[in-house]
């Protein structure tokens, strides 16, 4: 799981975002995408208004947007479609325009398979797992799942926030608005929305997969990349539960073994799927 990135500062109709590393390009990205974003979808992200320094850090002066996070408790319908729409909308903004600094966002298409085949690779001692026997049976599907050649390019790129997190999707009682671009880049639809799919707070909030992909209208070949890029991002999420890990540390006993399961389900082995740990995170 990753680390606090960054300080935010709150004042009034404005947020002041300081990073606390800028070594991947991330004060360059969520600038580039939130001017690009203001430019044709206003209202879906925050409105950057300055760029400076605090403390010798790279900050963002950007507009405080109304609505609270998402995430830890159960989803309704309305929201989950307010966070299609708003993916919709997104991936609907043209990027072509901006090849120079719209480089692939981190961990993107072209990369994930590799890193998480990496992660895997690794082993680890599985002693702290309430069933060692699951989980070690879902590193074995996810690793052979993982051993084919990398994706091939899709044709069309869309802007990727690279940020599945519900906690980063505000609710304002009509529509959902998205914060957070510093790991921001090109991407692809199908790619954007397994992130959201099969991302901890999603599936935790009980979000339904098949729900994004009819408001985002994916069909036919996106659609079919949409389902394997879910299980990329169901061993991505398996690798990041593991012991030893942020996440496992972070979740309660048996997070790990719900997520083993949903591996193993969307690898086509019967394994029931149980209810998510309401902590799970």
């Amino acid at each position: 799981m990753a680390q606090q990135t960054h300080d935010l500062t709150f004042a009034g109709s404005t947020v002041v975002k300081c990073y606390r590393h800028w070594d991947r390009d991330e004060p360059e990205r969520e600038w580039t995408s939130l001017r690009l974003l203001a430019e044709c979808v206003p209202g879906l992200a925050p409105e950057p208004l300055d760029r400076t320094l605090i403390g010798g850090r790279p900050a963002i002066v950007m507009s405080r947007l109304a609505g609270e996070p998402l995430g830890g408790r159960p989803l309704s319908e309305s929201q989950a479609g307010a966070v299609g729409e708003a993916l919709r909308r997104l991936h609907e903004v043209a990027i072509d325009r901006l090849p120079a600094v719209m480089a692939e966002r981190l961990t993107g298409p072209s990369t994930l398979r590799t890193s998480v085949a990496e992660a895997l690779a690794e082993g680890g001692d599985l002693a702290g797992c309430t069933d060692q026997t699951l989980v070690a049976e879902a590193l074995t599907a996810a690793r052979e799942w993982l051993a084919p050649t990398p994706v091939t390019p899709a044709a069309t790129r869309v802007l990727g926030r690279a940020d599945g997190n519900l906690a980063n999707c505000l609710w304002d009682g009509m529509r959902v608005r998205l914060v957070d671009f510093e790991d921001a880049g090109a991407s692809e639809a199908a790619f954007e929305l397994a992130d959201h799919a099969e991302h901890i707070s999603f599936r935790q909030a009980g979000g339904d997969p098949a729900l994004l992909v009819t408001v985002c209208g994916l069909a036919g070949e996106a659609r079919q990349r949409f389902t394997a890029f879910q299980k990329d991002f169901a061993a991505f999420w398996l690798a990041m539960l593991l012991p030893g890990n942020r996440g496992f540390a972070r979740n309660p006993p048996g997070t790990t073994e719900w997520q083993a399961r949903r591996v193993l389900a969307l690898l086509g082995e019967s394994v029931p799927l149980t209810a998510a740990a309401d902590t799970a995170r």
